[in-house]
């Protein structure tokens, strides 16, 4: 067990990192297209790397009609959200962005329950209120610094996407391999941003790269990596707990990487959120747990 938390914490580090790259990207002069183009492109080749060096070169080949469903996604909701958020990092401190974000899970939940009619229990409804009432700190705190108004509504607009693209991978695509559904939204977001690039964003110095590299191999390639061998070792459930530790470590790096403080609300909102995520999964862990031992 102590491996595969190993693995989450890892993942949930790899994946913090995604901000602070992009903002050394913001500073250095590379656009949101540009730095998600190289994130995608990257990513979408060392996966492919990993694919073909341990023999899995099968999972290339799925059915068209799934190829299909991939393309479409990747264009209308992997690639809009991954766009939403980075640009919202160049309005708003980066753990404000994170935050927000983070609130998804919580809306995959309410969403499932009010737009798909799917039951949910009362220790489901009290996490998710829970986890409410931490997004709400998080706007009030963001609204009393006067923060802009243009990176809360990408944030938002992030979350809501990333939620939505949630649920219909589950529910479209769950029989696929991961790595090639990582692989092919990768890709088909990296050839649709192609299109638009300014003139002059394959001339990178090589700090530029540095930081292209980094956004296609940690948060992209090395998240998944470790992401799917926790759950290969503990499980979803253990896997979302341990994962949700990636508030704070972000929270953390901001702190130690761009000098960014948290308020004291934000901090509250975020244990909050946190809470909101691991009570529901700590419950059905647990449910399972007495179910085997009394089996």
């Amino acid at each position: 067990m102590l491996r595969g938390i190993v693995y989450s914490l890892l993942s949930a580090l790899c994946f913090s990192t995604l901000v602070i790259i992009a903002k050394f990207g913001f500073d250095s002069g590379m656009s949101s297209a540009q730095m998600l183009f190289y994130r995608f492109a990257f990513g979408a080749l060392t996966t492919a790397a990993f694919l073909i060096s341990t023999g899995r070169k099968n999972a290339f080949i799925i059915e068209r009609r799934t190829l299909v469903k991939i393309v479409l996604i990747g264009g209308t909701m992997f690639l809009p959200q991954s766009f939403f958020f980075i640009l919202s990092i160049k309005y708003i401190p980066v753990v404000t962005a994170e935050l927000v974000l983070y609130f998804y899970p919580t809306a995959v939940v309410l969403i499932s329950w009010l737009v798909l009619k799917k039951s949910l229990n009362r220790l489901h409804l009290i996490a998710a209120a829970v986890a409410f009432a931490g997004s709400a700190l998080i706007l009030f705190e963001a609204f009393s610094s006067n923060m802009s108004l243009t990176g809360l509504l990408l944030a938002m607009m992030a979350m809501l996407t990333f939620s939505s693209y949630m649920l219909i991978t589950h529910n479209i695509l769950e029989k696929t391999d991961p790595f090639a559904l990582s692989f092919y939204l990768m890709a088909t977001a990296s050839v649709i941003l192609s299109f638009g690039l300014p003139e002059g964003s394959f001339s990178l110095t090589p700090y530029k790269l540095s930081l292209a590299l980094m956004l296609g191999i940690i948060p992209s390639f090395l998240a998944t990596i470790f992401l799917y061998k926790a759950l290969k070792e503990i499980g979803s459930s253990m896997t979302s707990i341990a994962s949700s530790i990636e508030p704070a470590l972000t929270v953390v790096l901001a702190h130690i990487f761009l000098g960014e403080k948290t308020a004291a609300m934000q901090i509250i909102g975020m244990i909050m959120i946190m809470l909101g995520i691991i009570l529901p999964m700590w419950s059905s862990l647990f449910i399972k747990r007495k179910a085997v031992t009394q089996f």
